[in-house]
C-alpha cells in the first residue's frame, strides 16, 4: 500500500503522465477503427482517458509490487503495458485475431523502445553535464521521446493493416518476434543498469542506439507488412475482376451463340411449315402426318443459359455451367436471389467462382462427370446460402480430403482458393462448411445480407429495399444432361425478373 501511495506523490512526474498517455493514444488509435466524426473523436477520446486512468492504477499496483518482488524493479512499467495492451486488445478490439495481434503487438514495442531510448538519451545528458542547470532537461527529454509513440500511432492511422482481410501468418509471427525483442532488450538494459551503480557515458549511447535501431525495425516490419497485405489484396482483387470479366466474355458468347440457333431455327420452322402446308393443300394427309410425327421425334437442341434476374450471378453461373459442359461434367443449378445483392461483384465472383471450380475439378480427378455437380443459390433467412456439391467415389479418404490441401502439383500457386472463400465470407459477417455425406462432398457459404459491409456504406437503404419489397425471387434451373431450363415468374417484371421457359421451339417464335 505505501508504493501504491508512493507512485502517485514521488514517482508520476508530468513526463510519466505525457508517457503513460502517448501509449494511451497509440493503443486507442491502433485496436479502434478511426473515422472522422465528432462522435467518433469523442468516444475515442473517453477510451483513451479510460486506458489512461486504468494504466496508471496498474503501474502504481506493480510498482508496490516491485518493493517484494525484485523482477518487478525497474520493469513494473513494461509489465503494466504488457497487462494493459492485451486487455484492452481480447475484450475492447473486434479486429480478427491475426489484425489484433500485429496491431497490440507493434504498439507494445514501439512504446517500450522509444520510451526506454528518451530514459537512456535523458541520462546520457545527465552525466554528460558537469554543472546543475535550473531546466529539468531529464523530463523534457522523456516528453519528447513519447512524441515518437504518439508518430507510430499517427502512421498506423495512415497505413491500417486492419483495412486487409488476408494477414499472413508469418507476418503476425514477425511483429510478435520485434516486439520480444523489445521486450528482452529492456529486461536486459534495466539488469545491466541496475548492477553497476552509475553506468559509463559509452554504456548509455550503446544502449541507446540499440533501442533506436530497435524502433526502426520496428517500424519497418510495421509498413513491410502493411504493403505485403496491400499486395496480396491487389492481387486478390485482380483475379476477381478478371474472373468477372470472363463471366461477362462467356455472357456474350452464350448470347450470340444462343440468338444464332434461335435465328436458324426460326428460318427451319418457317420452311417446315410451308413444307406442311403445301401437304394439306394438296390432300397428301398420311405424309403430313408422317412429317409432323418425324418433327416431333427431332431432339431439340437445349439453349444452355442461366438467367435468374440477377445479371453477376448469371455471369458467373454461365461461365462455370460452360467450363463444366467443356470438360463433360455434368451441372445442376438452382438459383433464387433477388435482382440486388449486398455484395460487391468482386465478392461474388470469387466465392462462387473458387466453390464451382473445386467441384468441377473433383469431378474430373475422380472420373465422375456423369454425377456432376450440384449447386444452389438462395436467401436463407438473414443469408445469402451458396451450396456445391459432388461426387466422390468409394474408399476415398474424407479426413485428407476435409483437410482441404491441394492435390496440384505446384502448391505455393494452388490451394489458396479455400483461403479466400473464408475470408470473404468473414468479411460479410458469414461462414463456411465443408462436410462428406452420402458420398458427396459438399461446400455450404453463407453471407449476410443484412449487415455486410456495403449495407454499411449505402447507410442502410439496401436493407430497408428490401425488407419493404421483400425478396422479388426468381428460381431458375438448367441441367445439362436434360438439356432443358426452364423458370418460375416473379412478381418485380420491371425489374427484369419475369419468368422465361428457354425451349427452343417457344423462344422462335418471339425472335424478330
Amino acid at each position: 500500500m505505501d508504493g501504491f501511495v508512493m507512485f502517485f506523490t514521488n514517482i508520476l512526474d508530468y513526463a510519466l503522465v505525457l508517457q503513460i498517455l502517448a501509449v494511451s493514444v497509440s493503443v486507442v488509435i491502433a485496436l479502434s477503427p478511426v473515422q472522422k466524426t465528432c462522435r467518433s473523436v469523442l468516444f475515442m477520446s473517453l477510451k483513451t482517458i479510460c486506458f489512461f486512468a486504468a494504466e496508471s492504477v496498474v503501474c502504481a499496483f506493480l510498482f508496490g509490487l516491485s518493493m517484494y518482488i525484485p523482477i518487478l524493479r525497474g520493469n513494473c512499467f513494461l509489465f503494466g503495458y504488457i497487462v494493459c495492451i492485451a486487455v484492452y486488445a481480447a475484450f475492447f478490439c473486434k479486429y480478427r485475431i491475426r489484425v489484433r495481434l500485429i496491431m497490440s503487438f507493434s504498439v507494445l514495442a514501439i512504446s517500450v523502445t522509444a520510451l526506454e531510448f528518451g530514459v537512456l538519451f535523458a541520462k546520457m545528458f545527465e552525466l554528460l553535464l558537469t554543472e546543475s542547470i535550473p531546466v529539468d532537461w531529464m523530463g523534457i527529454i522523456k516528453s519528447v521521446s513519447s512524441l515518437f509513440v504518439v508518430c507510430f500511432a499517427v502512421i498506423q492511422a495512415r497505413f491500417p493493416v486492419n483495412r486487409y482481410d488476408d494477414v499472413p501468418i508469418p507476418a503476425t509471427a514477425l511483429i510478435m518476434c520485434c516486439s520480444a525483442l523489445s521486450a528482452i532488450m529492456c529486461f536486459v538494459y534495466e539488469g545491466f543498469f541496475s548492477g553497476i551503480g552509475r553506468p559509463e557515458v559509452e554504456h548509455v549511447v550503446f544502449a541507446g542506439l540499440i533501442f533506436a535501431v530497435l524502433y526502426v525495425i520496428d517500424i519497418a516490419a510495421y509498413m513491410l507488412i502493411f504493403f505485403v497485405c496491400r499486395e496480396r489484396d491487389a492481387v486478390i482483387r485482380l483475379k476477381a475482376e478478371k474472373r468477372m470479366a470472363e463471366a461477362n466474355a462467356e455472357m456474350v458468347r452464350l448470347s450470340e451463340k444462343n440468338l444464332d440457333y434461335l435465328r436458324q431455327l426460326k428460318h427451319d420452322i418457317g420452311n417446315q411449315y410451308s413444307y406442311a402446308e403445301m401437304l394439306l393443300e394438296n390432300g397428301q394427309y398420311d405424309d403430313a402426318k408422317k412429317f409432323f410425327k418425324a418433327i416431333g421425334d427431332d431432339a431439340i437442341v437445349p439453349l444452355t443459359f442461366i438467367d435468374s434476374g440477377n445479371k453477376n450471378i448469371d455471369a458467373i453461373l454461365n461461365m462455370e455451367i460452360s467450363k463444366a459442359h467443356a470438360h463433360g461434367v455434368r451441372a445442376d443449378v438452382q438459383v433464387a436471389v433477388p435482382p440486388m445483392l449486398p455484395f460487391s461483384d468482386g465478392s461474388l465472383c470469387s466465392v462462387i467462382s473458387n466453390l464451382a471450380d473445386n467441384a468441377i475439378e473433383a469431378c474430373i480427378r475422380y472420373d465422375m462427370r456423369e454425377q456432376g455437380i450440384r449447386m444452389r443459390i438462395y436467401p436463407r433467412r438473414d443469408y445469402l446460402y451458396i451450396g456445391v456439391e459432388n461426387a466422390l467415389p468409394e474408399g476415398i479418404d474424407k479426413q485428407k480430403l476435409l483437410a482441404l490441401g491441394t492435390t496440384k502439383p505446384d502448391a505455393s500457386e494452388h490451394g489458396l482458393g479455400t483461403q479466400i472463400i473464408k475470408r470473404l465470407v468473414t468479411q460479410y459477417n458469414g461462414y463456411i462448411t465443408y462436410s462428406i455425406e452420402g458420398g458427396k462432398f459438399i461446400a455450404e457459404a453463407m453471407m449476410n445480407l443484412m449487415e455486410s459491409s456495403a449495407n454499411v456504406r449505402e447507410g442502410g437503404r439496401l436493407n430497408e429495399k428490401i425488407q419493404d419489397r421483400g425478396l422479388r425471387r426468381r428460381r431458375s434451373r438448367i441441367d445439362s444432361n436434360k438439356g432443358y431450363a426452364f423458370g418460375h415468374p416473379g412478381k418485380n417484371k420491371s425489374a427484369g425478373v419475369r419468368g422465361r421457359v428457354h425451349f427452343a421451339a417457344d423462344a422462335a417464335r418471339r425472335v424478330g
